[in-house]
C-alpha cells in the first residue's frame, strides 16, 4: 500500500491487490488500510470481545479459514 500526496494537501492510497491473494492477505490488506485493530474488525464481524482479536489473526496467517458463508 502506498500513500501519495498531492500538491493541495490531497492524498490518495493505492493498494496492490493481486489476483492470487490469499483471503488473510485480503483481510489484513483492507483492515490496515481502515486503520483498524484486528480486535476492532472481529468485534465489528461479530466475534465475542474475548475471542476478536485472536480469529482475526488465525485468519490472516491463514492458520484458519472463514467458513464459506462468512467468507
Amino acid at each position: 500500500m502506498y500513500v501519495h500526496r498531492l500538491s493541495g494537501g490531497c492524498t490518495y492510497i493505492v493498494m496492490h491487490w493481486r489476483e492470487n491473494m490469499q483471503i488473510g492477505e485480503r483481510l489484513k490488506l483492507i483492515r490496515e488500510f481502515r486503520n483498524m485493530k484486528q480486535k476492532e474488525l472481529g468485534m465489528a464481524l461479530g466475534y465475542p470481545t474475548k475471542s476478536a482479536a485472536v480469529r482475526i489473526a488465525q485468519y490472516e496467517s491463514c492458520s484458519v479459514a472463514p467458513k464459506k458463508e462468512t467468507a
